[in-house]
This record gives C-alpha cells, sequence and structure tokens, in this order.
C-alpha cells in the first residue's frame, strides 16, 4: 500500500515536471508539419490574440477538436482550425501567416507510450529513466459544441470549459460552464444561444361595429405583433396595430316616386288588332339607401288598329338544298330528300296554304356493290363498320376475339395495304340487319374474310359490332 501510494505521487511530480517542459506540449515539426508564407482557407473554430506560436501550438493540443494552425507573425493572432490540409483543401499562400500542424494528434488508436498505447484523453509520462505510464489528463469525449456559441475559456486543473454565444446571438440559461474529471465525461449543459426573433404581425381581427346606422360611418380592426413575439433582441413589428376604414357610407333610405309616363310606342299590328305601350320610370326620385320602391305597374297598354286585314294567301319558297344519301354505304342504292317551305308568304289573315308537295326524293349510290364486304357508319372510305354478304343477306361482324390479323386480312380484301386499328364494342357506332360471323380467327396471309375460322351460331348483341381502320 505504501509503494502504491509512492509511486503514485511520483508520477504526478513527473506529470507537473513535464508540464514545465516541451514533452507534454510538443514543438512543432518545424520541418514537416509547418509552411512559412502560408495558411489554410477554413473557419478557426478559436481565435487568440497576442500569443506566439508555440504557445498557439499548445492551445490546438489543449484544445479537444483542432488539427493545425494558422498563426499571424504580424499580429502575434493564432486561429484554431479542426481540419489539416488535403488534396481538396490545399493551402494558399499569404506571407503574414504561418500554418502548423499537429504532430502529437492522437487518432482512433491512441499512442504508443512506452509498451502500451495510450488511449486520446490520456497523457505518457516518464516516471523513470526506463518506465513510462499513461495518466488520463482530459475527457473520454470532446466538448460539446454549442450552437450558434464558443468555447470563451478551457481549463485542463479543473477540466472545464465555458461558453458564450457568438455576436447576435442572446444567451438562455446560466449554465455555460461545464466539467469533466480525467477520463469521464462532460457534465449538461443547461445553456444555449439564440438568434434574434423578429416580430411578425399576426392575422387582423374581425371589424368593429359601425359609428353610425346610415350616412357614412368608421369601423376599426387590430392586430397583435405576436406571430411570432418579438425575442432574444429581435426588432418589433413596423407599422400599425390598428386600421381603420369607412362603413354604411349609403344615406338613409328615400322612398321612390313615379315620373311623367313616356309616349305611346308604334302598334304591334297594322291591321287586325293589335297593342301600344308606354311606360313610367320610378325615378322622382329613384328609390335609395333601402327606401321603397314604386308601387303600381311601370307600363300600361291599350289596343290599336282594330280594322280587319285582307286576306294572303301563302307561296312556296325556294328548293333547299339536297340532303345526305340515307343509305350509309356508297353503293347498292339509296335516297336523297330536298324541301320547301310556304313561307313566301306565309298564309295569313284566313288566305289559303301553299299547293302542292313540300319534298322531293331522288336515288342516289346506286352503283353495283362490288365484291362481299365493305365498311360503314363511317364518312372516310378507309374506317367503318365491317359489313358481310353471306347466303343473300348483308350483316355485321361480332368482336369476340377480333384482332388485327383478321382485321389485315379485312383491309387487303379492299384493295388496301394492311389495317392500323380494330374499333371493337360498337366504338364507330352500332349496324343493323344480321349479324353473320362470330369468333373470327385469321391468320393473316388469308384472301378473304371468309377463308377464316368463323362460327354463324353466335350469341352477341350490335353493341358488339367490330370496325377497322385501314391505310
Amino acid at each position: 500500500m505504501l509503494y502504491f501510494a509512492t509511486e503514485l505521487i511520483l508520477v504526478f511530480l513527473s506529470l507537473l515536471s513535464l508540464v514545465e517542459t516541451s514533452d507534454i506540449c510538443h514543438k512543432p515539426n518545424w520541418n514537416n508539419n509547418n509552411a512559412n508564407g502560408k495558411r489554410l482557407p477554413e473557419f478557426p473554430i478559436k481565435i487568440f490574440e497576442k500569443i506566439g506560436p508555440q504557445s498557439c501550438y499548445r492551445e490546438c493540443q489543449a484544445h479537444g477538436n483542432c488539427f493545425s494552425v494558422n498563426w499571424d507573425r504580424n499580429q502575434f493572432t493564432c486561429q484554431l482550425i479542426d481540419k489539416k490540409k488535403n488534396q481538396l483543401k490545399p493551402l494558399i499562400d499569404d506571407v503574414n501567416f504561418v500554418y502548423m500542424e499537429m504532430t502529437d494528434t492522437v487518432g482512433a488508436g491512441g499512442k504508443l507510450c512506452g509498451d502500451v498505447i495510450c488511449n486520446n484523453y490520456s497523457t505518457c509520462i516518464r516516471i523513470s529513466s526506463e518506465k513510462m505510464t499513461c495518466i488520463e489528463t482530459d475527457c473520454a469525449e470532446h466538448y460539446p459544441v454549442l450552437k450558434n456559441g464558443v468555447v470563451l475559456e478551457r481549463t485542463f486543473s479543473p477540466i472545464s470549459a465555458t461558453y458564450g454565444c457568438s455576436p447576435g446571438f442572446t444567451s438562455v440559461g446560466s449554465g455555460n460552464r461545464i466539467t469533466c474529471r480525467p477520463g469521464g465525461k462532460w457534465s449538461a449543459l443547461s445553456y444555449r444561444c439564440e438568434p434574434p426573433v423578429n416580430g411578425v404581425w399576426g392575422s387582423w381581427y374581425g371589424w368593429g361595429s359601425c359609428s353610425v346606422t346610415c350616412g357614412g360611418g368608421t369601423k376599426h380592426r387590430t392586430r397583435s405583433c405576436d406571430n411570432p413575439l418579438p425575442m432574444y433582441g429581435g426588432s418589433s413589428c413596423s407599422g400599425s396595430s390598428v386600421v381603420s376604414t369607412t362603413c354604411i357610407t349609403i344615406g338613409c333610405p328615400v322612398n321612390g316616386v313615379w315620373g311623367s309616363w313616356y309616349g305611346w310606342g308604334s302598334c304591334s299590328a297594322t291591321c287586325g288588332g293589335g297593342a301600344k305601350h308606354r311606360t313610367r320610370s320610378c325615378d322622382n326620385p329613384l328609390p335609395m339607401y333601402g327606401g321603397s320602391s314604386c308601387s303600381g305597374s311601370s307600363v300600361v297598354s291599350t289596343t290599336c288598329n282594330t280594322i280587319g286585314c285582307p286576306e294572303v294567301n301563302g307561296g312556296w319558297g325556294f328548293w333547299g338544298e339536297w340532303g345526305n344519301c340515307q343509305r350509309t354505304t356508297t353503293c347498292g342504292g339509296g335516297v336523297r330528300i330536298r324541301i320547301r317551305l310556304c313561307d313566301n308568304p306565309r298564309p295569313m289573315y284566313g288566305g289559303s296554304s301553299c299547293i302542292g308537295t313540300s319534298e322531293i326524293f331522288t336515288t342516289c349510290n346506286t352503283d353495283r356493290c362490288s365484291g362481299n364486304i365493305f365498311l360503314a357508319n363511317s364518312n372516310v372510305h378507309n374506317k367503318g363498320i365491317v359489313y358481310v354478304y353471306r347466303n343473300g343477306y348483308w350483316g355485321t361482324v361480332c368482336d369476340d376475339n377480333f384482332d388485327m390479323e383478321d382485321a389485315h386480312v379485312v383491309c387487303k380484301s379492299l384493295g388496301f395495304i394492311r389495317a392500323t386499328a380494330v374499333h371493337p364494342s360498337a366504338t364507330l357506332g352500332e349496324g343493323s340487319g344480321l349479324i353473320l360471323m362470330d369468333d373470327v380467327n385469321c391468320a393473316g396471309t388469308e384472301g378473304s374474310i371468309f377463308d377464316c375460322s368463323y362460327i354463324t351460331n353466335h350469341n352477341c348483341g350490335h353493341h358488339e359490332d367490330v370496325g377497322v381502320t385501314c391505310q
């Protein structure tokens, strides 16, 4: 027990002697780890003024997160940097600076101390000419980073860090100093730095009541500087918290009174009895500001030109244009119509109507249909419902299993190159008459749809009529 106490005393005496020498705060390796006239272009994590290069180096060693320094040899200013130079962040020329890197920065693997490896929060000291040992001298973790704040002071006996807020930020809380036992963890930091929060106006409250009930008054509404409230030295809201506007600007009620009658208008007929009217306006004065309107009618009527009119017999107008052919196909015969109206003049006052017919008919599309297939229900020749002729009847084709191969055969038999679309489910309209084919199945090389496989006993309706578009 006495031997252990004696050895512990020797350890601490050795540590004190090393503090007075450069063995614990190593001088920088001037040949390999510094660069005159250079600096690392990084924002410093801490700045010391009126300090020499070795003291600058020691401050970096004492800092929990420092890896290099920029020392200003003109101003004697020390910048602690939390990075080292690398290919992505090289040094830049600056004749006023000396750049130094820490040669004894301890990595995750620690550092060799005699036959053992010290962890990164211990210091290697020599307790005799042949024996070295590791002494815990710092926290087992880096000191906490305070958002918007900096470390103002760092001590090592005892181990402590005192924080302050960066310029422009406001401190909240009183616990800005934290402590740590060697090899332990930092105490809790009950301190934060808040940026200024400028006040912002909240929404306007509702309008108050108008100061009058008619003839024009004033009403007001207010708002508060609370969205958010100004805090931590932030500015208050600019502008007024009250706004006013006029209200109920209409005058007090005025009841309307009829003006004089205007003159009579024209008679609605030249003979046989008509009507004419005259009007008046409720404008002497107009009803205003909620006053009542005039009572009674604004229009009065009377009969006029009551003598009977002579009879007018009707006469035919011009024949209209011929209508479309009433057969949807371009062959096989159809009918089109044109009409005329009995309106030149119309029969009036008991006159007789026109004599003769108002419609005449003519045939159309009388050419004989070629082949036994055509496309219908379309205004273009290459698109329509498929009609086929079988056993003396024209009829449609059901869309069950009908695909592009079947459509190619239809289009080629009509003289086209190929099909470009199939239109199932009566997309182009429903046909009429019989449904003559179902479950058509073509290979695509047949000369006619009748060469393909199909059935005639179907379960289809015209809502399943198939159509095609050819090219």
